[in-house]
């Protein structure tokens, strides 16, 4: 016993018992920041590092959410050019940031000077939250007013990005003040669900239309994250710089018996249907739409959709084929060619 004691001792000098073994160092926190000047003046210099003399201009108030994480929107513009070749720039910015990290998450330039930078609640959840811009530019002596709700959204590689959710563009001349009316944007809850809607005011002329066509209203639809059409497109003067804007319109005025307006929705082209082949495939089903329409295919000048119509007896899907109108200015969409076909129940 007393001979393998020494052995013993020899053993147990060589356990690391008190952990002397060095452990990797536990990574850095996050430092939380909020809207100060140090942490402002960093995406500044980011900013100008990356796309040269920029300031900073508006601030969204509020944080954006998206999975987990808080960001902050900011507007900058170029410094040193003139208001016509004006530039401003959409800068998604950390909330969180690990030292040495990059405080810009994404940007997205924009022609004009961005005037508005809001942030909108479109339902009860953090990340039913848009962005919504109101930008100014000019081109060829008149003035053009765009206004844009935007998502934020994560892309590869961990990168995120701002999607183009809902876009109006308004062209007017100076020198004709009348022709300056611009979309009017309110925000309430229409159907009582506790979520609100983005209401846009129309326009009339001579007697006031029925309550439910009074406002073009739109619903943000949190499966696909897009912003549906609900009712009010008949007489909404934008309507047809969508293309599912304009088909859900000339449903809505077929059932209000306005022929004048409905032509007005088809495209002249000799490629296209005439129009009263077109006002024959409305007039044959006045069914009521079953949702909004859904596009099946589209790239810049034509588009193709679908909407389901339903009535007390029976079922039928509308195909529409529609053709674009690009100017300087904006996108105009015209039918070109409707389909019936009849659905089983």
């Amino acid at each position: 016993m007393r001979r393998s004691l020494p052995l013993l001792l020899l053993l147990l000098s060589t356990c690391d018992w008190f952990g002397s073994r060095k452990e990797a160092p536990a990574p850095e926190k996050p430092v939380q920041f909020s809207e100060d000047p140090a942490y402002l003046a960093m995406v500044r210099d980011r900013m100008t590092q990356e796309r040269g003399p920029w300031d900073r201009y508006l601030s969204a108030g509020g944080n954006l959410v998206r999975e987990g994480r808080r960001f902050k929107a900011y507007v900058f513009l170029r410094q040193g050019i003139s208001i016509q070749q004006m530039q401003s720039v959409l800068v998604l910015g950390k909330t969180e940031l690990v030292p040495g990290e990059s405080p810009v998450a994404a940007t997205r330039e924009l022609e004009g000077t961005v005037h508005e930078l809001h942030l909108v609640r479109l339902g009860p959840d953090l990340d039913q939250h848009l962005l919504f811009t109101t930008q100014g530019r000019q081109v060829s002596g008149y003035h053009v007013i765009t206004s844009v709700y935007w998502d934020v959204r994560e892309a590869p590689r961990g990168r995120w990005e701002f999607r183009e959710v809902w876009k109006v563009s308004h062209a007017y001349d100076p020198t004709i003040p009348e022709s300056y009316s611009p979309p009017d944007f309110h925000y309430w809850d229409v159907d009582d669900d506790g979520v609100q809607e983005i209401v846009v005011t129309n326009p009339w002329k001579g007697a006031p239309p029925p309550w439910r066509y009074r406002w073009a209203v739109f619903r943000w639809h949190p499966p696909y994250r897009r912003l549906v059409p609900l009712r009010g497109l008949a007489l909404f003067p934008f309507r047809d710089q969508e293309p599912d804007w304009l088909v859900w319109s000339v449903l809505e005025q077929q059932r209000m018996q306005q022929a004048d307006e409905l032509v007005r929705a088809f495209a002249t082209s000799p490629s296209c249907d005439p129009s009263p082949a077109l006002l024959q495939a409305l007039a044959y089903f006045p069914g009521q739409p079953e949702g909004p329409p859904v596009i099946l295919d589209r790239d810049e000048r034509s588009c193709r959709l679908r909407a389901d119509l339903a009535s007390a007896k029976e079922r039928m899907r509308m195909q529409v084929e529609l053709v674009a109108d690009v100017s300087p200015f904006t996108t105009r969409w015209r039918i070109c060619r409707i389909q019936l076909f009849r659905l089983r129940r």
